[in-house]
């Protein structure tokens, strides 16, 4: 996989972070409350969300759901933050 420019990385993660804040002002759900949602302390979550990189799958999950966010979002997420699936070797 060719390497991603640290421009494009920078564009990508604050993308996310805008598509995050967005959702939650549609939604009216404040910084706290969205940490308390996903079980993460506040700085936790937004540390995560200002370097999607480093976030799990499970805490990905949990975020979309407490956003209520749409199938079509959350591939545009995972497509975005350049995720790739890979299976567990048994």
């Amino acid at each position: 996989m060719p390497r991603i420019p640290q421009y494009a990385k920078k564009y990508r993660e604050q993308d996310f972070r805008g598509r995050c804040r967005a959702q939650m002002a549609l939604l009216g759900i404040g910084d706290r409350e969205l940490a308390e949602m996903v079980g993460m302390s506040h700085t936790t979550l937004w540390r995560r969300i200002g370097n999607p990189d480093t976030l799990r799958v499970e805490e990905l999950a949990r975020i979309v759901n407490a956003l209520q966010l749409g199938t079509d979002d959350v591939l545009g997420l995972v497509g975005m933050l350049g995720l790739k699936v890979v299976r567990k070797k048994n």
